[in-house]
Parts: structure tokens; C-alpha cells; sequence
């Protein structure tokens, strides 16, 4: 194939990748507001990866 997109080989990256769609969907369905959406993404990557992996911005 000329063109793919390689997902990272991290075994907790499934777990992340739901958790960005599932921050996408709260937001874009209007159930929500972002800053409440990223605070509750926060906290689920957070579990996933532990605190050590992760960063906030």
C-alpha cells in the first residue's frame, strides 16, 4: 500500500483512542460543554495511563 496510518503499538492506546471519541461525542451532541468534556477525558486517561503518563495542558 502506498498510503497508511500506523496506530501506536500501545496496548492502552484502544482505551484512549474510545475515550477521545467518546470527549468528541458528549461535545458535538451537546450533552456537555467542552470544558466539562475534557475534565471527564482527563480523568479516563488519566486511569488508563496512570499519572505518571500523563500530562494536562
Amino acid at each position: 500500500m502506498q498510503y497508511t496510518h500506523f496506530r501506536p503499538a500501545y496496548s492502552k492506546y484502544p482505551r484512549v483512542s474510545d475515550a477521545i471519541q467518546q470527549t468528541m461525542e458528549t461535545v458535538m451532541t451537546g450533552q456537555a460543554p467542552v470544558d466539562q468534556a475534557l475534565a471527564q477525558y482527563q480523568k479516563t486517561v488519566t486511569a488508563v495511563v496512570g499519572a505518571d503518563a500523563a500530562t494536562t495542558a
